[in-house]
């Protein structure tokens, strides 16, 4: 379980993740986005894991009706799976400045078409963990699902993630709470079940688990449990 007490390597993470949320993802202070610029950004790996966050900048979403809204960014997703690539060895794609489309909401997404499937058939991924940040304080972690899909290995991995995960954080640790499932045809976990054939979560991640600044112990934890789960699943 999650320690009250922080260590120096949890201060040394910590102090990593929010470099780079400040220097690749918050878009207000990077002066070098724009439009013309690729819109995700693929890092090379040599396990058969991919980490994904297609929220880790601000990206297109109509919100209450309104048209152009920008659904906001999923802070420190983007940080995360940089630093478990760097720790694991695992594939990462991630979101570097907001899209025409939002890669998890729409089918056909850049960052789905050509970044993800690019990377599948280079990688030939076990797994693929998409990461995003929830704002409720209902779970520390709520796994999503395509229910409809999943079976046989595809389910021995979620229940390894899961157990990974509920004996490394001090909260609940959910598989496909109400509103935390991920069936919309838009959503990269679906796509990757459907399209792809390769088995995927989408991770909803507390913030208590994002903020490395006000809880490096928390977040250390949650890292901690992840380069686990993908070591043991690249391992096999």
């Amino acid at each position: 379980m999650m320690s009250g007490l922080m260590c120096d390597e949890d201060g040394m993470l910590a102090a990593e993740a929010m470099a780079l949320e400040h220097t690749l993802f918050d878009q207000d202070r990077c002066s070098r986005f724009d439009a013309r610029s690729r819109s995700y950004r693929v890092l090379a790996g040599r396990v058969p894991v991919v980490l994904s966050a297609p929220h880790s900048v601000q990206q297109p979403r109509p919100c209450e009706g309104a048209q152009g809204a920008l659904h906001r960014s999923e802070p420190y997703t983007g940080p995360l799976a940089i630093q478990l690539h760097r720790a694991t060895g695992a594939w990462a794609i991630f979101a570097t400045r907001t899209a025409r489309r939002d890669p998890n909401r729409l089918p056909f997404s850049t960052y789905k078409r050509h970044g993800l499937q690019a990377l599948v058939e280079r990688a030939a991924p076990r797994f693929i963990l998409d990461l995003h940040g929830a704002r409720t304080g209902r779970f520390a972690v709520a796994i999503g699902t395509s229910p409809a899909l999943r079976a046989g290995r595809g389910q021995a991995l979620i229940d390894l993630l899961a157990t990974w995960l509920a004996g490394a954080l001090d909260g609940p640790v959910v598989v496909d709470p109400p509103a935390f499932q991920a069936n919309g045809r838009g959503t990269v976990t679906a796509h990757c079940w459907a399209a792809l054939g390769i088995p995927a979560v989408q991770l909803e991640i507390s913030r208590t688990y994002r903020r490395p600044r006000q809880n490096p112990g928390a977040y250390a934890a949650l890292f901690a449990a992840l380069l686990h789960f993908i070591a043991e699943v690249g391992g096999q």
